[in-house]
């Protein structure tokens, strides 16, 4: 039986143009162009006529299709308008580097090998791309797929959304599979990918659609420049059920408004130690959200109204902080939002604090003027307790059924007893699933907005 094999494919506005045997094909951009990679002294690409000050983006894909390849494309330049494709009368003009930027750190790694570049055409003339794997080292090994797009710029920009991982701590290097779900209480965070396009630049504003009753996200925004954001959602007292999670991303920046929705990714399986084993990486259309309404979450914080110094050196921050639990040592919080933030010293809670006033230094580094959404975020350690409710309710059903024994007839006595044992084995169960064991939970405040008034230049007087 042959093995069944997986069929790349894409959707594309584009023309798209299958490879020739003969070598190389003749093409007009834009255009997709799909072909094997090519044997020893064989030639695979395409060539084309191209125009000084055209800017085109070309780019390779093959390596994120799961190939074990190495895509090299380099573009040439005919050294007189008569040179043969096939000739060796062409000058090197560009060779496209990988895309090494690896946005989503180790949960969701987008660093590749597949080559990319924007190119402005130097000049008038006849141009051509030459591809090949650099990872081909015989005409034994199986020749993969490739396509190569040539496409006139056009910024634009989507999203990829997960569930934020936890700080690591120590020696760890487990990747965790990260539900997508949220607990009464809790301020959850997911991280959120943008894939600038072409050059795309501008603010992207984050939000949510489609979330549980009780469920609320704040408006938050990635930067022009930046690569990721974070989208924090709270779950109030009431919250419950679950429903379909739609982040949504939209910016005015450039030629209209934008809005995209974000895709969704999930580590298929634990990882123990992402020094022996990368992640499994499942990308979907959309994704769900569930609220645990069994439990709170251990700690919850909010933020008060902001107040600043008057030259903007110094935040205050009343924080109400509500310990639930064995959560109530001491912990650290770093304000998070703006870059400006990045070198303030951490904010620091003590032991069973409940109430405070934070001051939170910037040093030289200083607030734009605007209305910018910050939070705080950390991390607490403590004994967690899973499914308590379970073994009170099992507790409760054991001492029905000693009850029940106590009182039974001689004939009812074996029924009594079958009961009995049954409630000791569920009892047993939920006491060892509610034994007490130390974790670090995540901590994120509930977003809050704080106002910076433009400052007006004093008049220089003689």
């Amino acid at each position: 039986m042959l093995p069944i094999l997986p069929v790349p494919w894409a959707l594309s506005k584009l023309p798209v143009i299958a490879g020739a045997p003969t070598g190389l094909v003749a093409v007009t951009p834009p255009c997709e162009f799909s072909d094997l990679f090519p044997q020893r002294g064989r030639n695979s690409g395409v060539v084309f006529e191209a125009k000084k000050g055209e800017v085109l983006w070309v780019e390779t894909t093959s390596e994120r299709w799961g190939f074990p390849v190495d895509p090299i494309a380099v573009i040439q330049r005919a050294k007189s308008s008569d040179a043969a494709p096939e000739s060796r009368d062409w000058v090197d003009v560009l060779e496209l580097g990988d895309t090494e930027q690896n946005l989503g750190d180790r949960e969701f790694p987008t660093a590749n090998r597949d080559a990319a570049a924007r190119w402005e055409v130097p000049e008038n003339g006849r141009y051509r791309i030459l591809v090949r794997d650099g990872f081909r080292r015989g005409d034994t090994i199986p020749r993969y797929p490739y396509r190569l797009s040539l496409r006139r710029e056009s910024p634009d920009f989507h999203l990829v959304a997960f569930p934020m991982p936890p700080a690591r701590a120590g020696e760890d290097r487990a990747i965790p599979v990260m539900p997508a779900v949220i607990r009464r209480g809790q301020t959850a965070a997911f991280r959120v990918v943008v894939f600038r396009r072409d050059g795309f630049q501008g603010d992207i504003e984050l939000g949510a659609e489609g979330l549980p009753a009780g469920v609320r996200a704040a408006s938050t925004r990635i930067l022009s420049g930046q690569n990721t954001g974070v989208l924090l959602l709270t779950a109030d007292a009431e919250a419950s059920g679950a429903g379909p999670l739609r982040v949504v991303g939209r910016s005015g920046a450039g030629s209209g408004n934008r809005s995209r929705t974000a895709s969704h990714a999930s580590v298929v399986w634990q990882v123990p130690d992402f020094n022996n084993e990368n992640p499994t990486v499942r990308r979907s259309r959309g994704a769900s959200l569930g609220v645990v309404s069994q439990e709170w979450v251990p700690v919850t914080i909010r933020v008060g109204t902001a107040s600043a110094s008057a030259d903007g050196a110094a935040w205050k921050l009343p924080l109400q902080i509500e310990r639930r639990g064995e959560f109530q040592g001491a912990f650290n919080l770093k304000v998070g939002g703006h870059p400006a933030f990045e070198k303030a010293k951490e904010i620091s809670v003590p032991e069973k604090a409940t109430n405070l006033v934070a001051e939170v230094s910037m040093g030289e580094a200083r607030l734009p003027a605007g209305n910018h959404v910050l939070w705080l975020q950390g991390g607490v350690a403590g004994k967690y307790r899973q499914a308590v409710e379970a073994l009170t309710a099992a507790e409760a059903d054991l001492k029905a059924a000693e009850a029940a024994l106590a009182s039974a007839k001689a004939s009812d006595k074996a029924a009594a007893e079958a009961r009995k044992k049954e409630a000791e084995a569920r009892r047993k169960a939920a006491d060892d699933k509610a034994k007490p064991r130390d974790i670090t939970v995540p901590l994120w405040s509930e977003p809050f907005t704080v106002t910076v008034a433009a400052t007006v230049a004093k008049e220089a007087r003689p």
